[in-house]
C-alpha cells in the first residue's frame, strides 16, 4: 500500500502498508521509455523534503493510479513536520534520492481505526489502507501517501510499538488465529527505537511498490489487466549474479504466457495482507502462505481480496509457524514479505533501509540495530528471533543476497541518474 502500498504494501501499516479496495483498472497503453525513465524533483535536502509533504484531498481512490488531489488547506503537526524530517536524516543517500525523486510524497488525513482494537463502534476502515504508493503506466509520475493515523498520539511510536501493532493487524487481516508476541530490541540499540526510524520504515515501504514497478515492468511488457513483467533485473543481480526471489520454489503451473516467472507478478494494486496463489508457486520450504490464512469454506484463493473476518487457530501452532518463518534458516524479512512476491521485494528493500548505514559503517548510530520478535508459547516458553541481528551478523546468508540484490540495483539506477 502499501511498510504498507500500492502498498497497496506497508506495514506496517499494518498500521503499514498499502492497500486499497479492488476496483477494475483502465487498460493502460504501453509505457515508452520515456515514462519508464521519469523522475520527479521534489526535493533535495531535508528541510525541502518536509515542505514538499502535501495532505491528500478526500476524497480519492488510489486504485485507479490516477492525480492524487491536494488539500491546499491542510497543514502539518509539528510532530509530523519533526517526525518526517528526522526520517529523512535517518535515511541513507540513495534512498533519499529515490524519495526525491517521487512526484508527490502525501499524508492522508482520513478517519481511521487501529484493526487491533478489540472495538470500532464507527466502524472505520483501518488505518493501513491509507498508506500506498504507485506509478502511473501512463505519465510515469510516482506517488507515495502513508496514513497521518501514525500520529493519532502526537508523534509517531517508535518502531518497535509500531512493529507489534503491524504484526498483529496483519494476522487480523489473515484470520490467522491468536497469538502472544512482541518486538522490542536488545539495551544497546534502544536509540533507534524512535518515530523517525517508523516514520523511515512507512515511506520506504511505498517507495518499494513503486521501485517494485520500476524494476520489473519494462517497455517490452505493457500494464494491463493481465500485467506482464521483465524479471531480468532481478534474476542476475548483486556481486554473485544471484536470482531475487530465492525462497520461492519454481512455478508449479506454467505461465499463462511468454513471460519467463510471471506467476510472481503482481495485481495492478496490491492489497495489504494479500496473497499469493499457492497453486501456482509456493515456498521453497515449510511453513507455507497456508499456514497463515484461514479462508471460509466458499471463499477462492484471491490476491486482491484477502478476508477480514475473524476465527481461532490454536496459540501454539500459530507460535510454532512464526518462529520458524523468522528464524535463520529462511529468506524472509517478516511475514508480510512471505506472503506475495512484490511484498517479499518490498519489505527487503524496506530492511535494506533501514540497516544500509550499519552495513558501511557499523560505528554508526543512526541505524536499526535489532528488531527483535518475542513469541510466547503456551506452557510460558518464549521464542526470540532477530531478524535484523541476524542480517547484521552475516547469520541469514540468503537474506543478505536479497538486501544485496535490491541496494545495488539502487545504487546502480542512483548513479546513472547523477550522470
Amino acid at each position: 500500500m502499501n511498510w504498507s502500498r500500492l502498498l497497496v504494501a506497508s506495514g506496517l501499516l499494518a498500521l503499514i502498508c498499502t492497500a486499497c479496495a479492488p476496483v477494475q483498472p483502465k487498460r493502460a497503453p504501453e509505457p515508452t521509455a520515456n515514462v519508464l525513465q521519469h523522475r520527479g524533483q521534489l526535493c533535495t535536502d531535508a528541510a525541502s523534503f518536509v515542505r514538499s509533504v502535501r495532505v491528500l484531498k478526500d476524497p480519492y481512490d488510489p486504485a485507479m493510479l490516477e492525480e492524487p488531489p491536494l488539500d491546499d488547506a491542510a497543514v502539518l503537526t509539528p510532530e509530523q513536520v519533526a517526525d518526517l524530517k528526522a526520517a529523512f536524516e535517518l535515511a541513507p543517500a540513495y534512498f533519499q534520492t529515490e524519495l526525491c525523486g517521487m512526484d508527490r510524497v502525501l499524508l492522508v488525513n482520513s478517519r481511521c481505526a487501529d484493526s487491533t482494537a478489540d472495538q470500532n463502534p464507527e466502524a472505520l476502515p483501518p488505518c493501513y489502507e491509507f498508506s500506498w504508493g504507485f506509478r502511473n503506466p501512463e505519465t510515469g509520475r510516482r506517488f507515495i501517501a502513508i496514513s497521518a493515523g501514525l500520529w493519532r498520539n502526537g508523534h509517531a511510536p517508535g518502531i518497535t510499538d509500531y512493529s507489534t501493532s503491524r504484526l498483529r493487524s496483519l494476522l487480523v487481516a489473515l484470520n490467522a488465529g491468536t497469538a502472544r508476541f512482541w518486538f522490542d530490541m536488545v539495551d544497546s540499540h534502544k536509540s533507534a527505537d524512535s518515530p523517525g526510524m517508523t516514520v523511515l520504515a512507512e515511506l520506504a515501504h511505498e517507495v518499494g511498490h513503486v521501485r517494485w514497478y520500476d524494476w520489473t515492468v519494462s517497455t517490452a511488457h505493457p500494464i494491463q489487466e493481465a500485467a506482464r513483467y521483465d524479471f531480468a533485473r532481478l534474476r542476475e543481480c548483486g556481486t554473485n549474479r544471484f536470482y531475487f526471489y530465492n525462497g520461492w520454489g519454481s512455478p508449479i503451473q506454467p505461465a499463462s504466457h511468454d513471460v519467463p516467472d510471471s506467476a510472481f507478478g503482481a495485481p495492478r494494486f496490491l492489497v495489504f495482507a494479500a496473497t499469493a496463489d499457492e497453486t501456482k508457486v509456493v515456498h521453497d520450504q515449510p511453513p507455507q502462505i497456508s499456514a497463515f490464512r484461514r479462508n471460509r469454506p466458499d471463499e477462492a484463493t484471491s490476491a486482491t481480496q484477502p478476508p477480514l473476518y475473524r476465527s481461532r487457530k490454536p496459540t501454539k501452532e500459530l507460535a510454532q509457524n512464526l518462529a520458524q518463518l523468522y528464524d535463520r534458516t529462511h529468506v524472509w524479512s517478516s511475514l508480510l514479505g512471505s506472503l506475495h512476491p512484490e511484498h517479499d521485494l518490498v519489505e527487503t528493500y524496506v530492511l535494506g533501509v533501514l540497516t544500509y548505514r550499519g552495513k558501511q559503517n557499523s560505528s554508526s548510530a543512526s541505524y536499526l540495530r535489532s528488531l527483535r520478535l518475542n513469541i510466547a508459547f503456551p506452557d510460558n516458553k518464549i521464542a526470540r528471533v532477530d531478524v535484523v541481528d541476524d542480517y547484521l551478523h552475516q547469520r541469514k546468508p540468503g537474506l543478505s543476497e536479497k538486501i544485496e540484490c535490491l541496494t545495488s540495483l539502487s545504487l546502480r539506477d542512483m548513479g546513472s541518474q547523477q550522470r
